[in-house]
């Protein structure tokens, strides 16, 4: 098993931020994996893959703010985790 080690200590409010997104972003999925077993959900699947879409560049973006803010791009981005619970960026030493 691999460790993890604290590199970062992020604000509460870039916690709280990160934390609303992967929530969405794994409830999209999911509903995203229900609504493809049925065809009379179409419409809301194409809802849910658009909503999806924008949670994935909100996901992204958070993360080009906060590598850019604490000077983290000399790490693969790969090996970074964002803990929100702890509120720290950590390292996969991979």
């Amino acid at each position: 098993m691999s460790a993890m080690k604290v590199i970062q200590i992020i604000s509460d409010a870039e916690a709280e931020t990160i934390e609303t997104i992967i929530e969405k972003k794994q409830a999209l999925e999911n509903l995203n994996i229900l609504l493809k077993e049925d065809d009379k959900y179409k419409e809301v699947l194409l809802k849910c893959i658009s909503e999806n879409e924008k949670i994935k560049k909100d996901y992204e973006q958070w993360w080009e703010e906060v590598i850019t803010k604490y000077n983290l791009n000399k790490y693969q981005s790969e090996s970074l985790y964002v803990d929100y619970t702890q509120k720290c960026i950590q390292l996969n030493d991979i």
